[in-house]
């Protein structure tokens, strides 16, 4: 089994895990109608999952063979080598994070902007520290997926390099 075949694997459970998580969000909504729906926030983010985890999984094939290009090695079960295995490993960590966090970054973008419009056009200097302070905490809260997210894209780029090195010691 080749490695590209793995990281497909492991990015359709991701695509997987997104649509129904953000299945079951539109439902959940769909049962709190008769509550205040805020900005349609929830609403939303649960529509983008649903449609994201569908594009990823119909992507699968093109971005696990980008991921493993130059290292697409055909597995063989009886007989797995150090370097194999780390390249393997470092795939799916580097998938593991730059996806779980991708979802998170999106999100925190997304409130940054709105956020920032909101600042703009708001007019009011009453409300400009308020708005300025949750700018800030959007600020804050993109820092963690950021860094998961560029982990994740580093283990991916340089699984080759690292597994050879682990090899080599």
């Amino acid at each position: 089994m080749p490695i590209s075949s793995i990281a497909q694997i492991l990015i359709r459970i991701f695509a997987l895990f997104w649509a129904v998580f953000g299945s079951l969000s539109l439902v959940s909504q769909f049962f709190a109608m008769s509550a205040d729906l805020g900005n349609g926030m929830v609403l939303y983010t649960a529509l983008l999952r649903v449609f994201f985890g569908v594009l990823l999984w119909c992507l699968a094939p093109k971005i696990a063979k980008f991921t493993s290009k130059g290292n697409d090695q055909e597995i063989n079960l009886s007989g797995v080598t150090d370097t194999q295995l780390y390249s393997t490993a470092f795939i799916a960590l580097g998938i593991y994070f730059a996806l779980s966090a991708l979802p998170d970054m999106i999100h925190g973008f997304y409130l940054l902007i709105t956020i920032e419009e909101h600042l703009a056009g708001a007019g009011m200097e009453a409300t400009t520290a308020r708005v300025f302070q949750q700018s800030h905490y959007t600020k804050d809260m993109l820092i963690l997926p950021t860094l998961s997210f560029g982990c994740g894209v580093v283990s991916i780029l340089s699984a080759r390099a690292w597994s050879q090195k682990l090899t080599r010691s």
